[in-house]
C-alpha cells in the first residue's frame, strides 16, 4: 500500500473501507453495467438526429429502419497544428474517437443483423460509452473555464488540469491512436513526458499547486475522522498504539 505503513492503524479506518469499496463493485460492477444503457440511449439520440458526432468524414449505414453514421478514421485531419499543449487538439482527438467507435458497432450491426446474428460486443459498447464521458467531460471544462470571466484568474491551472485529464484518456488508447492513423508515431512519443511535466513542479506541471486544488473542495475537517487525512504529525507525537483515543 502507499500511505507508508500509515494502513496498518486502525485508526485511519482502511479495514472498513475496504469492506464498503469491496461491496460496491461487486454490486454494481464499477458501473459498467450502466454503460449499455449510455451508448443504447446515446445511439437513439443520433439516429433522432438530436446528438451530432465529432465533425469528422462521415459515411451513412442503414439497418432496416435504423440509420447510423460511419466513419472514416484519418478522414479529415486536425486544421491545425498538433501538439498536447493545445486544448483543441485534444478535444479533436477524443471526439474523433467516440465517432469512430459508434461507426464500428455501426459496421458489426449491419453485417451481423444481415447474417442473422445476434449482436453484442460488451467490451465496444463499453468503449463507446466512457468515450463519450471522457469526451463530454473534457468539453465541459474547456467551456466553464472559456465562458464565465470569473474563471480567467483560474484558467491557467484549469488548463493544465483539463490537458491532464485529456492526454492521459489519449495515452491508455494510444495504440488506436497510431493504428488509425490519427496521431503520428513521433507525436504519441511525447505522450509519456507530456503527462509527466504536467505532474510535475515545472511550470507547466500543477506539482505547486495540488495542495491548493486539494483545498479547493472545502471539505470539512468532521468529515475526515482518520487521523491520516488531517495532522498525523500531531497525531504521532505520542503513542497511540493505532487507535485513537
Amino acid at each position: 500500500e502507499r500511505c507508508g505503513g500509515q494502513g496498518y492503524l486502525s485508526a485511519n479506518r482502511f479495514g472498513e473501507i475496504l469492506g464498503f469499496s469491496h461491496a460496491a463493485v461487486t454490486a454494481e460492477g464499477d458501473n459498467r453495467v450502466l454503460m449499455t444503457k449510455v451508448t443504447k440511449e446515446l445511439g437513439e439520440l443520433v439516429k433522432q438526429g438530436r446528438y451530432k458526432l465529432s465533425p469528422s468524414t462521415f459515411f451513412r449505414v442503414r439497418i432496416g429502419a435504423l440509420s447510423l453514421l460511419g466513419f472514416v478514421a484519418a478522414g479529415k485531419p486536425f486544421g491545425g497544428t498538433p501538439s498536447w499543449g493545445n486544448v483543441e487538439y485534444v478535444k479533436y482527438l477524443l471526439g474523433v474517437r467516440e465517432a469512430a467507435l459508434f461507426a464500428k458497432l455501426g459496421k458489426i450491426m449491419k453485417t451481423d443483423l444481415e447474417q442473422g446474428k445476434t449482436v453484442f460486443d460488451s467490451a465496444l459498447v463499453q468503449d463507446i460509452a466512457l468515450s463519450y464521458v471522457e469526451r463530454m467531460s473534457f468539453e465541459a471544462t474547456v467551456a466553464s473555464m472559456n465562458d464565465d470571466p470569473a474563471n480567467a484568474d483560474l484558467r491557467p491551472v484549469l488548463t493544465k488540469l483539463a490537458l491532464l485529464y485529456g492526454v492521459s484518456c489519449v495515452q491508455r488508447d494510444l495504440g488506436w491512436y497510431v493504428c488509425n492513423n490519427i496521431v503520428a508515431p513521433d507525436l504519441g512519443n511525447q505522450v509519456d513526458e507530456t503527462v509527466k511535466a504536467l505532474c510535475s513542479s515545472s511550470e507547466s506541471g500543477l506539482g505547486d499547486d495540488a495542495l491548493h486544488l486539494i483545498h479547493a473542495f472545502d471539505i470539512p475537517d468532521y468529515v475526515m475522522a482518520a487521523p491520516i487525512a488531517l495532522d498525523w504529525v500531531k497525531f504521532n507525537e505520542a503513542d497511540n498504539q493505532g487507535e485513537v483515543v
